[in-house]
């Protein structure tokens, strides 16, 4: 099987269909694009520079996703903004001459239409990777039980340190945590992209180190392992996290005064132990919460009667449409945001950072601020 395309399926013979599916995509694109090219500059033809710059730029896509190990920066950021606008600029030209067939649009039209297309996919591109520098705080308030005063968590998850992000990310991300000033600051999985990679030297993984120092909380910062981050006996991975004063919560329990923390490993390259043996440490009178980076696990927590669950790993898509077929695929309450299951609140985060492609389209990078109060019962 080609790495990089296992999400799509085991099947090779529905694999090779898929990719037959994309190549007729992008002949059809360059078709159309050309025809548009020709009327408007009145020539009969490009001698077939639109047919090569576009497969061209499909077997880059396809490269990229077939071999999403390329990890220095000059070449990846570039790939995967081509990636991008290839997705954005087929769809579109195909979405625009339907509606070209469908109402019978003149040629003229056609024409203007397509150099337009391509330069709106330019721009969304554009915003697309610079929202990527962006950062939002999303402010969420709950009621628990047996809380004495208002405690405040900083949430974030899904940095993905690596090519597209850095110790200047991890800047920003600091100084919006400092902002809010949190009692405690909770990373729920893939601190790193691939830990490891040639993109990470030690002098990059110095820098975010001094960066992550600098965030201050009353309790510290905890660390949950997520499906990308390194196995958790990994020396030079628990050296690091020591000089960026972290505390990796590795299958165990943290108590506190009013509730526990409960922080499960993500099963993907790490040993993970049944909620059941986390639970049995608590005891039912104080509030417990899990932190898990997968939300496909929040159900195993609500059975457990947990009473706040903060999750990560969806991105909320990162991009439209992918945020479409995420939402559908996990459905409503394992995608993103709020949600409250029986008595049990659970947390999505979108993340503070991309994966896979340098952009955010339609969802933002955040951090979540979070204040349990005391609960107020009604007489």
């Amino acid at each position: 099987m080609i790495r990089g395309f296992g999400w799509l399926t085991g099947s090779i013979w529905r694999l090779l269909l898929f990719l037959l599916l994309c190549l007729c995509v992008i002949v059809f694109s360059a078709w159309h694009t050309e025809r548009a090219i020709c009327y408007l500059f009145g020539i009969p033809h490009t001698f077939g520079c639109t047919y090569i710059m576009f497969f061209l730029c499909g077997i880059v896509l396809m490269m990229h996703e077939a071999d999403y190990s390329w990890d220095q920066e000059w070449v990846k950021i570039p790939i995967g903004l081509l990636s991008v606008f290839m997705l954005y600029y087929c769809t579109l030209s195909l979405v625009w001459f339907l509606l070209v067939v469908v109402f019978g649009l003149p040629l003229v039209i056609d024409s203007y239409g397509t150099i337009l297309i391509l330069i709106c996919t330019c721009l969304i591109v554009l915003v697309g990777f610079v929202n990527t520098k962006t950062l939002h705080v999303v402010s969420r308030s709950l009621p628990m039980r047996g809380i004495q005063k208002p405690y405040h968590i900083a949430l974030i998850s899904d940095i993905h340190l690596g090519t597209y992000i850095d110790s200047r990310h991890v800047r920003r991300i600091v100084k919006a945590i400092n902002k809010i000033r949190p009692d405690i600051v909770i990373i729920a999985g893939d601190l790193f992209d691939n830990y490891g990679s040639s993109s990470q030297t030690n002098i990059e993984l110095s820098r975010v180190s001094r960066q992550l120092r600098k965030i201050q909380s009353r309790d510290g910062v905890i660390l949950t392992l997520g499906n990308h981050d390194p196995v958790a006996s990994n020396e030079a991975f628990q050296s690091f996290l020591r000089e960026s004063n972290i505390k990796l919560v590795n299958n165990e329990v943290i108590e506190h005064p009013d509730f526990y923390i409960i922080g499960r490993t993500d099963p993907y390259r790490n040993l993970r132990d049944p909620i059941d043996n986390l639970i049995c440490m608590c005891t039912k009178e104080k509030p417990r919460i899990i932190v898990d980076h997968d939300p496909q696990y929040i159900s195993e927590a609500v059975s457990c009667d947990a009473d706040l669950i903060l999750s990560g790993h969806t991105h909320a898509g990162q991009f439209f449409p992918a945020s479409t077929f995420v939402r559908f695929v996990m459905g409503k309450e394992k995608f993103y945001g709020h949600h409250l299951i029986g008595k049990t609140h659970c947390i999505i985060s979108a993340g503070a950072g991309v994966f896979n492609l340098p952009v955010r389209i339609g969802t933002h990078n955040e951090i979540v601020d979070i204040t349990i109060e005391p609960e107020v019962l009604n007489c």
